[in-house]
């Protein structure tokens, strides 16, 4: 685009880092896939879960929520992700059986990551966080209070980190769209973001903003 003038610093990543998907593109899942065969932590919503947004302001919602904290102090990689298991299809008959359209199953899953995302940085949550597909991006960043975002670079090819302001404090994100990037993906990111301060070097060389 032509852009000139003198780019933003880059933060440094945490360690940890935390996947937040809600895409279903066959790409994003193949990338699933080759993220949890290479040491992520894989946890898939319950179609309750996903579907429910009350869930997560009853007692067993803020118990998990809980754990889940606990979790990402004991896994630095850790994907959540909204599919089933493969040949199963408990989220449409959750879906069917409570009247749920395809519209509506998607505002909820987006809402319900939000509240997950919500509460787990109230409990202290200190990932480099990534975030799959626009509606979850959106829902998430709806649930923080977050209506400004900032691009700084791109990761890889339509992999995008930005910052953006909660509670006068500076956050970051990589976001992407589902059918973004090649099989290893996460786990190439999860190396470079482990590697820490040669990353942050190396971004700032690298970006193009």
């Amino acid at each position: 685009l032509g852009f000139s003038g003198r780019r933003p610093p880059l933060p440094a990543f945490s360690p940890s880092f935390l996947v937040i998907c809600g895409s279903l593109n066959p790409i994003t899942s193949r990338q699933l896939d080759d993220a949890e065969e290479n040491g992520f932590l894989r946890i898939r919503l319950t179609p309750e879960q996903k579907l429910d947004s009350a869930f997560w302001l009853r007692p067993e919602g803020k118990s998990l929520l809980r754990q889940w904290a606990e979790l990402l102090k004991q896994y630095p990689r850790m994907i959540l992700d909204s599919s089933d298991f493969p040949g199963q299809a408990l989220t449409q008959q959750y879906a069917a059986s409570h009247s749920l359209g395809l519209s509506e199953i998607r505002t909820r899953v987006s809402d319900s990551y939000g509240r997950i995302l919500k509460g787990l940085m109230e409990l202290g949550m200190n990932s480099t966080l990534m975030i799959t597909g626009g509606d979850t991006l959106l829902g998430c960043m709806k649930r923080l209070g977050v209506h400004e975002m900032e691009p700084l670079c791109e990761l890889e090819p339509g992999t995008v980190l930005s910052s953006f302001t909660l509670n006068r404090q500076k956050c970051q994100v990589i976001s992407k769209s589902g059918g973004f990037g090649s099989k290893d993906l996460l786990s190439r990111l999860a190396r470079r973001i482990s590697a820490h301060t040669p990353v942050k070097k190396q971004l700032k060389e690298e970006a193009v903003c």
